[in-house]
């Protein structure tokens, strides 16, 4: 539960981080478009925000990809192994796992989840009936 709520605040973090750095960029460019600069300083500050974009979507999606490899571990799920699942960092040269692989994981992890809460669920829905029947015994035979 603690991960996930890191994992959430982490996301949001890098999110609103990126947006800042997007924003900043945006305005660097249109001052330097109004300020007449040449061609190639508009497309170096291009190419910085192109970086920008790059490493923040290379940050997000390697904590998507700690963080449900780290669930899947737990819940002892096997990871994705086909190549189209993973990719390699553009900037850190580091394996992260794609958008199909985010969404085959996390799949995975939420079928999971709903089947083990089956084999508890069924048994407490019947422990609850049966002291609700036994309590509605017990309430007529003292009534009588």
């Amino acid at each position: 539960m603690i991960e996930a709520i890191k994992f959430h605040f982490r996301i949001r973090s890098l999110l609103r981080r990126s947006q800042c750095a997007d924003q900043k960029n945006r305005e660097a460019i249109s001052q330097a478009k109004s300020d007449g600069r040449s061609a190639e300083d508009i497309q170096s500050l291009e190419h910085d925000a192109i970086h920008d974009y790059r490493e923040f979507d290379e940050l997000i999606r390697e904590s998507m990809t700690t963080f449900l490899t780290n669930r899947a571990r737990k819940l002892i799920l096997p990871l994705p192994s086909d190549d189209d699942a993973w990719s390699t960092g553009y900037l850190y040269q580091n394996r992260i796992l794609t958008e199909k692989g985010i969404a085959r994981l996390r799949s995975a992890i939420r079928q999971e989840k709903s089947e083990r809460s089956h084999l508890w669920v069924t048994p407490v829905s019947l422990i609850i009936g049966l002291i609700g029947a036994v309590t509605a015994l017990i309430g007529l035979l003292a009534g009588s």
